[in-house]
This record gives C-alpha cells, sequence and structure tokens, in this order.
C-alpha cells in the first residue's frame, strides 16, 4: 500500500486512500465543521479514519496528522499502512459524532418456526438483536438460550440459529446478542467470580464473532450490586482482550424505564458500568408497558417520546458525574428505545403502524442511536391482513392493523450500522 494525502481544504476534510474510499463524504456526512484556515482538529483526523477503517476491516490506513508551518496553514496527513494490533489502538474513539440512526428488531431466537433472517425482504434491517442468552438451569454459569438450549444444541434444532447468524454476517449484517431478559436466570448470578463470568460472555462473542452486545437488565436484577459489580468488571475485561485482538466491542445496556424517566434503581445500574470502566456505545430504554396505561385506543407515541426525553435529562447528568462531557446530540446519539409492537400484554397499550412512522421522525430529528422492537416474531396480523383480528398478545402476531412485515419496513427507513457508535470511554476525566 503506497502514502497518499490527505489534506483539509474548502472546510471539510479529504482522505484519498488506495482503495479509493471517500472519507470526505463520511466526514460531510457526520457535519463536523472546521472553523478556520489549517484549524482542523485532531479528534476529526480520528473520526474519519475510525469510520473509514470501520467500512474495511483490519488492514487499513491511519491518518496521522503533520502541520505545516507555512504561509498557506494548511493541515496534510499521511495514509500509512497499518497492522491489525496498531489498528486496535487507533480505532478506539475518544469523541462522538452524528450518526444514522440504526434499526435492530428482537428476535426471540428459542421460538420456533426458524427466524428468516437470510431473506432480507422478511428482515431488511441491517442488525438483529437475538435474545437471550441466561444461565443454564443445570449448569451453573454456563450459557444457554433462554435455558432451552445450550450454544451448541440451538445450532444442532430445526432453528440452526449458528446458520442463521453465519448468513447475516456473509451479507454484511450485524447480529447482536442479548444476555439477561426478564425470564430466567442471568450469567452475573449464577457466575460468582469476574473470570468465570468474563469466561461466560466470551464464549458467546466468540463463538458468534459479534462486534455489539446487548444487556437486558431488569427487575431484581438491577438492585444485585455484587452482580452489576461482577459484570461490569466482567465486561471491561473482554472490552480489553477484544481490543488486544484488533477490535471493539460495543456494548448497550437496556433498561425498564417510565414516562417520567428511568427510577433511581436503573439509573444506578448505569453508574454501576460506568463506575467499572465499561465503555459503552449506549443505554436503549425499554419504551413499553407504562403504567397507567394511556387507554385504548390512545396513541403510544406521545408516552415513549415522554420517556426518552426525561431520561436524556438523566442520562446528561450521569454521564457528566462521570467526566463524560457530552452536547445534547451526543446524549441522544447514545441512547435508544424499544417498543412493543401491537397489543402489549397489557390492556390498553397497542403501539401502532402510526406510532411507528411517528417514532421514525423523532428519532430522525433527535438523532436518536437507535430504534429496536419486540418482536419480529410479532410482525405479521393475527389472521389476514384484510381481516385481522384485533386485540389480545400473542407471541406471533401483533394484534393491530398492518401488512406483513410493516414495522420492520417502517423502521428500517432508519439505516445506520449499529459498529459506528463510538464508545463511551469512563477513563476521560
Amino acid at each position: 500500500m503506497h502514502p497518499s494525502w490527505w489534506r483539509r481544504a474548502s472546510h471539510r476534510c479529504r482522505c484519498s486512500c488506495p482503495n479509493g474510499t471517500s472519507a470526505e463524504l463520511l466526514h460531510r456526512r457526520a457535519g463536523v465543521q472546521v472553523r478556520g484556515p489549517g484549524q482542523l482538529p485532531t479528534s476529526s483526523a480520528h473520526f474519519c479514519y475510525w469510520v473509514w477503517r470501520r467500512r474495511n476491516g483490519p488492514t487499513c490506513c491511519i491518518l496521522t496528522l503533520t502541520v505545516l508551518v507555512a504561509t498557506s496553514g494548511v493541515l496534510v496527513s499521511t495514509c500509512l499502512p497499518s497492522s491489525p494490533a496498531s489498528a486496535a489502538r487507533a480505532v478506539r474513539p475518544r469523541i462522538s459524532g452524528p450518526y444514522p440512526t440504526w434499526y435492530a428488531p428482537y428476535v426471540d431466537a428459542t421460538l420456533p418456526p426458524e427466524y428468516p433472517a437470510a431473506d432480507r425482504a422478511e428482515n431488511p434491517a441491517g442488525q438483529t438483536v437475538f435474545g437471550f442468552v441466561v444461565a443454564s438451569p443445570t449448569l451453573p454459569c454456563t450459557p444457554s438460550w433462554g435455558d432451552y438450549f445450550s450454544l451448541a444444541g440451538i445450532d444442532a434444532s430445526a432453528l440452526h440459529l449458528g446458520t442463521v447468524i453465519e448468513a447475516m454476517r456473509a451479507r454484511g449484517e450485524t447480529p447482536i446478542v442479548s444476555f439477561g431478559g426478564q425470564d430466567n436466570q442471568p450469567l452475573a448470578d449464577t457466575c460468582t467470580s469476574v473470570a468465570a463470568l468474563e469466561h461466560a460472555y466470551a464464549e458467546v462473542v466468540g463463538r458468534y464473532h459479534l462486534a455489539v452486545v446487548d444487556l437486558d437488565i431488569e427487575g431484581a436484577a438491577q438492585g444485585d450490586a455484587a452482580a452489576l459489580a461482577r459484570q461490569a468488571a466482567a465486561l471491561r475485561l473482554l472490552q480489553a482482550q477484544v481490543a488486544r485482538d484488533g477490535r471493539t466491542l460495543g456494548v448497550w445496556l437496556t433498561l425498564p424505564v417510565t414516562r417520567q424517566g428511568m427510577l433511581p434503581v436503573t439509573e444506578g445500574v448505569v453508574a454501576a458500568m460506568l463506575d467499572g470502566g465499561v465503555e459503552l456505545s449506549g443505554v436503549n430504554l425499554m419504551t413499553m408497558y407504562f403504567g397507567p396505561s394511556p387507554g385504548d385506543g390512545a396513541p403510544m407515541l406521545a408516552a415513549v417520546e415522554a420517556a426518552l426525553g426525561a431520561s436524556f435529562v438523566q442520562l446528561r447528568r450521569i454521564y457528566s458525574s462521570h467526566g463524560i462531557a457530552l452536547d445534547d446530540a451526543e446524549v441522544w446519539q447514545h441512547m435508544g428505545a424499544t417498543v412493543q409492537i401491537g397489543q402489549a400484554g397489557v390492556p390498553g397499550q397497542a403501539f401502532t403502524v402510526a406510532d411507528a412512522e411517528g417514532l421514525v421522525r423523532f428519532a430522525e430529528a433527535k438523532g436518536l442511536g437507535r430504534v429496536s422492537d419486540w418482536s419480529a416474531n410479532q410482525d405479521a396480523p393475527c389472521g389476514s391482513a384484510s381481516h385481522p383480528s384485533i386485540g389480545g398478545y400473542s407471541n406471533y402476531c401483533s394484534g393491530v392493523a398492518q401488512a406483513p412485515g410493516e414495522f420492520g419496513r417502517i423502521f428500517s427507513a432508519l439505516d445506520g450500522s449499529a459498529t459506528d457508535t463510538p464508545l463511551l470511554d469512563p477513563s476521560r476525566r
């Protein structure tokens, strides 16, 4: 690979690297502004490099800034070949920038029939969250899928999860695994040492070649200080190991929320992870099952937006108290919303197609980091599309008027990538 030149010109950055990738377009898409001649901040250069590297794998160009002391004040940089080890050091982002919102439906990985992730027409998202990995009921501190299948067992079953995930990865999509959930025992409960818990997480990350994981922490698990501390320590070790291998591991916390925001115990989960040194991608709020219910026929969108607005204020305060300085746009970028599509399991809460369209507009206006829904298994009308059965909760349909797969198609307008969200570094103090 021959060096090429990168320069600041006409208030935008431009990179011409050997494979023809245009970092100028990526940089302008991110909206980074250069304020004057020769004033391209180092962080902007790192951002251009980071996005370019993530698009092109471990063999890449490192952008090294050089200031030419001259009357023109031009800033230039060389594009140099990089080894995976040096890329790992350079890729650890320390800043945030505006990236397009990404959409990832949740799927119950243990629910037959096999999830059609290999069919892009049925699964238009660029990433999917598979849930849930919990502790095996018979082998302590051993990962299992919903306590129904071992990791090997689900691959050998009719669900063929490993094959599904490999098909996604072959198309350039991002599989995400969610640990925890509402039911069963989380690994953090049964793995009583940090080393054992880190090993359990690493087994799943390595098996599915994950770049992003999701931790669904709810119920009593939110208040278990010892388990949260183990979780944070294990994740910190795992992220460090992944970085030594030349990669990054994004970590999203998925947490319950009320219309008034997160409860104090939920805020404590975020603080515990940051205290433990975890580099979070963000906090994904479960904007569903509100009490009291909005009522039959009342739009759920208003309750979702209220919950996100209140949580925004809380998260900005938590990040600031941990020495992570983010502007408003960056706080939104590190937030997510997960909705229960269709009729929820409680009366008076139905998230409709119109609500989904409104949430897409809200996400685009705020620069929300991610949108997810529970679940892709339910993205179909109950009965026929022309004569749907309205109301009632089912694992296989929504209970609201919709075309098959309509929620997924609406949300897939949010076409960002989960691997583009930079990590929040709690060591920046």
